[in-house]
């Protein structure tokens, strides 16, 4: 008899989704994080519209620098050679 694959779950498949994806995401829910943010009222006084200003423009930057950071390890970071690719050196090898 063969055995059943375990369902793969939503979580499953989040965790299988590259560096690269998961900082685009994040690039996008900063902007658009963002945007949300603006429509909002603005407060009556000039000091705390300011604030507000820096608040949103703080966020928006920590989001595209996280995800510019993922991008760049995931591209960076060494991947593990294929077994293809080491089957291929061991018998050059020899």
């Amino acid at each position: 008899m063969s055995k059943k694959k375990a369902a793969e779950t939503g979580m499953d498949r989040l965790k299988a989704l590259p560096l690269w994806q998961w900082g685009a995401i994040l690039i996008f829910a900063g902007m658009v994080a963002n945007a949300v943010m603006g429509l909002q009222p603005a407060p009556t006084s000039s000091a705390a519209a300011r604030g507000q200003e820096f608040g949103r423009g703080a966020a928006t930057l920590l989001f595209v620098l996280l995800g510019i950071g993922m991008m760049l390890w995931d591209f960076l970071r060494k991947k593990p050679d294929s077994p293809k690719k080491l089957r291929k050196l061991k018998h050059s090898a020899e």
